[in-house]
Parts: structure tokens; sequence; C-alpha cells
């Protein structure tokens, strides 16, 4: 017959088995435990870390190497089409811009021309109103065929002032036709109009103002003339009468000196 005792209740060694896992459960094992899970945890971030890390450089690396490659696409792949596109670009719109210039000089002259023949067309006109008597074609061939005798002495200054006072219409071709001889400056314009109505042999006995016991000029017509001749220009429409004067001046004072020179060249000139 079987023991109840044993029956019922585990043998020692059984007893000693199960207990095993509870001795592992022992507070030197728990210290143990914990230790190693902190440094499995330790490990398991510094993994993370260098993860991180390692991910942050291949990023980096990403991000350079794409942004280096992209201008060396840039440089090599499309800059020359681009430049060579701005060429072309200047050069054309150089030609546009030359050829727009040359079209405005083009114009611009042409509107010079057509104001100068209106200019001339009015001068006519007003011509014709102030001798009704002389048609402008008439006119034209009078002025055409005027010798205009330059003053040398008394009596061809007498014959001269005489005309011009008393003769409108021989006045009045008398300016129009010294004003054929306008200069690039007032000083050559006056000095083309003196030397065709005077000799310096004339002017040699006369002053502008009458100074040094010489004969006054500037109270004869044909001394007036040159003020109308010159006003009659359209260049110097509008030149101060102190402008003219000082040339006429000039001229006059140099008389005697263009004299001598000139009688000193004749006596070379025989000599030789």
């Amino acid at each position: 017959e079987e023991n109840p005792s044993n029956s019922c209740y585990p043998d020692a060694s059984s007893l000693s088995q199960a207990d095993e896992p509870f001795a592992n459960n022992s507070p030197s094992n728990s210290v143990e435990s914990n230790t190693s899970k902190k440094n499995i945890s330790r490990s398991n971030s510094e993994i993370d870390e260098v993860q991180e890390f390692v991910n942050n450089k291949k990023l980096k690396v990403t991000r350079d190497t794409s942004s280096s490659e992209t201008p060396r696409r840039l440089s090599y792949g499309f800059t020359p089409n681009n430049n060579n596109c701005e060429n072309e670009n200047d050069q054309a719109f150089k030609k546009i811009v030359t050829r727009s210039l040359t079209c405005i000089k083009y114009e611009i002259e042409v509107v010079q021309k057509r104001l100068d023949s209106m200019a001339t067309l009015i001068e006519k006109i007003h011509d014709k109103i102030e001798n009704p008597s002389i048609s402008s074609l008439n006119l034209h061939n009078v002025i055409s065929d005027m010798e205009i005798i330059s003053i040398d002495n008394n009596e061809s200054l007498d014959v001269m002032e005489e005309r011009l006072t008393n003769d409108k219409p021989f006045r009045t071709q008398m300016v129009l036709e010294l004003t054929r001889l306008m200069g690039d400056s007032i000083s050559e314009t006056v000095r083309r109009i003196m030397q065709k109505i005077f000799t310096d042999k004339f002017l040699s006995n006369y002053s502008y103002i009458g100074h040094k016991e010489k004969l006054k000029l500037s109270n004869l017509q044909s001394c007036t003339i040159i003020f109308d001749a010159v006003h009659k220009m359209k260049k110097y429409h509008d030149i101060p009468f102190k402008d003219i004067e000082k040339p006429i001046k000039l001229w006059m004072a140099q008389a005697s000196e263009r004299i001598k020179k000139r009688n000193e060249k004749n006596t070379k000139d025989k000599s030789v």
C-alpha cells in the first residue's frame, strides 16, 4: 500500500528543481540583469547616434554632389548656347539701331533742305512785295548780270550814293548781290563785302567815325548797305550792329598797310 505522504507531496529532487527559477531571482542576479540591460540600452543609443551621423553624412554628400553637378551641367551643357544667343541678339539689335539712325539722318537732311527752300521762297516773296514792279525772274536775271564797280575815288562815290539814295530797285539789287558774299564767319563776310565795294586806296582816306582828320564812312549809304546785306543773310539775321562794325573798322585800319605790301611785291616782281 502506497504512502499517502509520498503521493500527495513532491519529492525533494523535484522541489529543488522547481526552486531553481526562484533561485535565479536572487538579489545578486537581479543586479547583474539590470546592469546588462543598461549596457544594452547604452549600446543601442550609441548605435542610433552612429546611424544618425552616417545618415546625415550621406545626406550632406548627396546634396553637395547634386549642387556641384548642377553648375557643371549648366556650364558644359547650356552656357555656350546662351552666349551664342546673346551675341546674335546683340548683333541684331546693333543692326536695327544703325539702320534707324541712318534713316533718321536722311530724314533730317530732307527736312533741312525743305526748310532752306521755304526760306528762299519766303525771301523771294518778300522782295517781290517790296518791289512789285520787278518780277522774281527779271530780278534774278538783273542780279546775275549786275557787276558791282568798286568805289575808288570821290567821283565814283557820288555816283553810288546818288543811286543808292534815289533808285530803290537798284539798292535792292545791290543788297541781294552782296548777300552772295556770305562767309563762314562774320569777319570773313564783312571783309568780302568791303573788298567788293571799296578799294584800299579809297579807304586809306577814311575812318569809320572820322578819326585823325579823315573822312567819315559810317554816314554813307555805301556803308549802310553793308549792314542791310549782312542782316539779309539767314545766318546773321539777328547779329548786333557792333559785331558788324568791328570787322569794318579793322579792315579800314589795315588799308594803308595792304597798299604798302602790295607796292613792295610789285617792286620785287619788276626787279625780277
